[in-house]
């Protein structure tokens, strides 16, 4: 499976880090970056966030959904000001609670 394709997985990885970037989020170090570069920020398009965040809970990425949740927590307290991700009408909070590892199903 693509987990197990070290060259796939290499992209996949820089992909999220230069999408977090983009945002101004240090992925690796979990941070804001700062100073921002011209066209670096927050864009207001949850729903780009909670796909990356689902994502990387698919792929059992523990330490990149760590950090992307904790950026999202920034964001909703400071961008946002308290409100919640949505696309539309939409509520995608649920980016917010996803844990990994992943329960494992039990054999009954």
């Amino acid at each position: 499976a693509l987990r197990n394709d070290a060259e796939w997985l290499e992209g996949y990885h820089e992909a999220v880090r230069l999408a977090c970037a983009a945002w101004g989020w240090d992925l690796d170090q979990a941070c804001r970056i700062s100073p921002l570069e011209k066209g670096m920020g927050w864009t207001d398009w949850d729903v780009r966030l909670a796909k990356m965040c689902r994502s990387v809970y698919l792929m059992e990425e523990e330490e990149l959904l760590t950090s992307l949740q904790k950026f999202a927590r920034e964001l909703q307290e400071n961008e946002k000001e308290g409100k919640g991700f949505f696309y539309g009408t939409i509520c995608l909070d649920e980016l917010l609670y996803f844990e990994l590892p992943r329960a494992k199903p039990t054999d009954e």
